[in-house]
């Protein structure tokens, strides 16, 4: 119907004359435009009868859907354009087949970084399909909320992409809603689309100390700055901190750009400390854009990015800070139950010695060995925050039949000097071998499932020896203990917080029960103890 208004509009403003030629109003849904039409209706009154009647019907349809557009409700039937940040209000009638559908045109641009469709206010269960081009649906929000929330972006699964879509609001029952105690036969909602886009905000200036934001479910999990390049410029750095989130650095040549795909540089780790250096004369920029990314998801997180001259970091991000002390039970052992983390993921490991020797599964390490890459060692300060990425290690010694891996702290993060004295907190070791069917058993690590954002705290769980199963000459300890990804090479403690063994797998049934696999101390090389200057778990 609109498009054959639009055709006759047009038609009638080519009958008239050109100094007449007023701009149509019915694609505009603001009150300024609902205003300009309605002076350009009052203005008309002083032409002839048929210039009068020419222009009622030009101007009183664009009034119409303004003032329908402003008040969020627009008639349902057809496909609506849902425009962005307009809340549209509409009501879902449900036929006697059931196929209760109510379709949107929506369009997304070229500079979005991120689109967010929300239904808000339903009373029933009503569900999100968005199609593109052949009519397959593209993405869905299908959960039992009633208010559904889809989202995509750049870095979604699918990825955002720009141009024409539908998007259909979806009741999937075969029966009627009921709620207020009485069934309806139609569902009340309102429906918003909200366009994300890069706003860098004024130019930044190097050395001018750190920049605190915020990653939001409000902004995409994105923010976006751009900073001009002083002349004469042969390094400029970028360091990302200060976040409990896992964030990303993206570096555009030129400024900002919607697509962090497209970047120049960027710094992607499951950590949240990124750092990335660029060459201005070798670019031929004067401007850089910045982009910071974090997983999508429900949880805010701080941040502080710092840019530079040089490709040295600065000085403030240099400083170790203290290391917990004199601390017992499960504070120490909390403290001394570490992340390893690597560009290949991460895992759990255990420090056993105060100058800085952690003990770890081999498969938690095994990227990193296989490419002779450093590792970052990640030490919890406070058990309410993930754990500070602070040092770097290096591999040492590798048992890849027994699933072991030695691992000593070497650096700063940034490859700086260990302070003079250091001395880490570490576990006292066990053999374990007092332990038997139904003997409790701690056990710490960062889980993935231990995290509502995407890094976890220090988690514990706990259970009791369910058994043993010989291995060749090793005795592995099964228990019901909770672990997970992410829990490999956490430390497995007695009833007296000693270090018994690693949490190292975990086999799931169809049922969804579990049993978890922990490897004996017993199992380390007897050369690794001699290494440490320790004593073999078990000797006298």
């Amino acid at each position: 119907m609109i498009r054959i208004v639009r055709l006759l509009q047009k038609s009638l403003l080519q009958s008239l004359p050109q100094k007449l030629h007023f701009r149509t109003c019915f694609i505009k849904t603001s009150s300024k435009i609902s205003r300009y039409c309605a002076w350009q209706f009052q203005k008309s009154l002083k032409l002839p009868l048929l210039r009068k009647l020419f222009l009622v019907f030009l101007f009183l349809p664009g009034i119409l859907y303004a003032q329908a557009a402003n008040s969020g409700v627009i008639p349902s039937s057809g496909i609506i354009r849902l425009i962005p940040g307009i809340p549209v209000n509409q009501q879902l009638a449900i036929p006697d087949d059931f196929n209760t559908v109510q379709r949107f045109r929506v369009t997304i641009p070229e500079n979005a970084f991120a689109v967010r469709f929300e239904i808000s206010g339903s009373p029933a269960d009503l569900d999100l399909h968005l199609y593109q081009g052949d009519r397959s649906i593209f993405a869905r929000a299908e959960t039992d909320g009633f208010n559904e929330v889809l989202v995509l972006s750049h870095t979604s699964n699918p990825p955002i992409q720009p141009g024409a879509y539908i998007l259909e609001v979806v009741y999937q029952w075969n029966r009627l809603p009921r709620w207020a105690g009485q069934i309806h036969r139609e569902i009340p909602y309102t429906i918003t689309m909200h366009i994300l886009r890069p706003d860098p905000g004024a130019p930044l200036r190097p050395d001018q100390g750190g920049i605190g934001g915020t990653l939001s479910p409000e902004n995409g999990m994105m923010q976006a700055f751009e900073v001009d390049v002083p002349r004469g410029a042969e390094a400029l750095r970028f360091d990302l901190v200060g976040s409990g989130a896992d964030v990303d650095l993206y570096i555009f040549r030129g400024g900002i750009g919607p697509n962090p795909g497209n970047a120049a540089y960027s710094a992607v780790t499951p950590g949240s400390v990124e750092w990335l250096v660029v060459d201005p004369v070798a670019d031929a920029t004067a401007r850089y854009g910045v982009m910071i990314l974090s997983q999508p998801d429900e949880v805010s997180s701080d941040f502080t990015l710092w840019i530079s001259l040089g490709d040295e970091p600065p000085e403030e991000l240099m400083i170790f800070p203290d290391l917990p002390e004199h601390l017992s039970g499960l504070s120490r052992a909390s403290s001394a139950t570490v992340e390893l983390m690597d560009e290949y993921g991460g895992g759990s490991g255990v420090i056993i010695h105060p100058h800085g020797w952690v003990l770890t599964n081999y498969h938690v390490v095994q990227g990193s060995h296989e490419t002779k890459s450093p590792i970052r060692v990640n030490l919890t300060l406070d058990p309410g925050f993930p754990p500070r990425e602070l040092f770097l290690g290096e591999i040492v010694r590798t048992y890849p039949e027994g699933d072991l891996a030695l691992v000593r702290i070497t650096s700063g993060l940034y490859g700086q000097a260990l302070p003079s004295g250091l001395r880490f907190p570490f576990l006292e070791v066990s053999d374990g071998s007092s332990l038997v069917i139904g003997s409790r058993l701690d056990v710490l690590g960062y889980p993935g499932i231990g995290a509502l954002g995407s890094r976890s705290t220090i988690t514990l769980s706990r259970g009791v020896v369910s058994g043993f199963e010989q291995r060749g000459q090793y005795r592995i300890m099964k228990s019901d203990a909770l672990i997970s990804p992410g829990s490999s090479g956490g430390a497995t403690l007695d009833s007296q917080g000693r270090l018994v063994a690693l949490a190292t797998q975990i086999r799931f049934s169809r049922d969804g029960n579990s049993i978890s696999f922990h490897h004996p101390l017993t199992m380390v090389p007897e050369q690794w103890w001699t290494l440490l200057d320790l004593e073999q778990p078990g000797e006298e």
